[in-house]
């Protein structure tokens, strides 16, 4: 699998450098360049696409709940969240971005029933159709010492988070992501190292193709909920409510340097 350095050296390769580096510390010309703009490429590119090889899943921690929710009954135990949410949790400290919510989901069954089936009894029989609609919104906030942290709003009890993690180790980078990364950075050393404005339109058309490709992709893998309320009726302000707000994250624009 490559290394940093391995998909650094691509990127010098294909924006024309004509050497190479074997540390982001030796000290070269193109060495400096790279350790300057490697992280911050590789949070702008994570940010641009749901790139299945970034994609983590994890509980939230909960840091307030609101009064008479069963965590908080009394609004003494825990901390009030700021109105009209009912819970506050951390947010991940691993998370370059919060894709959408996710409920803890109930088992169909107890532990110990008899199975009536050869598949798990104690997974759900469906799932609900509400998967990436659940509301959030990530604030800032402090603790009760003055302390600032950023917290995720939501009105659902033991919310999960499904999230872009900050992994810049290439060993778990996809081959689209490590082509997307090359062809960015590359395109953000360019003024750096060359100059050379022709060649910067070249790398930005190409990571910007990689990185549509790279959305395609997630259009079609993700979760997808057939009900559709027909626009006669949308009109008439009935319907599922299916038309409302898709509380997935959208996708971050790359600033690249400016190409005029």
């Amino acid at each position: 699998m490559p290394s940093a350095i391995d998909i650094a050296n691509r990127a010098l390769l294909q924006m024309g450098a004509r050497a190479n580096i074997s540390s982001f510390s030796e000290g070269s010309t193109e060495s400096n360049a790279v350790s300057i703009l490697y992280q911050p490429t590789f949070e702008q590119l994570a940010r641009s696409a749901h790139w299945n090889c970034l994609r983590a899943q994890a509980g939230l921690s909960l840091l307030k709940a609101a009064q008479a929710t069963p965590e908080n009954p009394l609004g003494t135990t825990l901390p009030l969240p700021p109105q009209p949410w009912l819970y506050e949790y951390l947010y991940p400290v691993n998370c370059l971005k919060l894709r959408y919510i996710l409920p803890t989901f109930s088992t169909a069954t107890t532990a110990g029933s008899v199975p009536m089936t050869t598949v798990n009894n104690l997974s759900m029989t469906s799932y609900p159709s509400s998967i990436g609609q659940l509301p959030f919104a990530v604030n800032y906030d402090t603790d009760t010492s003055g302390n600032p942290y950023v917290g995720i709003l939501a009105n659902t009890s033991g919310a999960q988070a499904v999230y872009t993690v900050n992994q810049p180790n290439p060993q778990i980078w996809d081959s689209q992501f490590q082509a997307g990364f090359v062809a960015a950075l590359a395109a953000f050393l360019i003024p750096a190292l060359a100059m050379n404005l022709s060649m910067l339109k070249m790398q930005v058309a190409s990571a910007d193709r990689i990185i549509s490709g790279a959305r395609v992709s997630d259009g079609n893998e993700f979760y997808a909920v057939q009900d559709h309320t027909p626009d006669w009726i949308s009109a008439r302000g009935g319907g599922s409510g299916m038309s409302q707000a898709f509380w997935n994250a959208g996708y971050d624009e790359m600033a690249w340097p400016v190409v005029t």
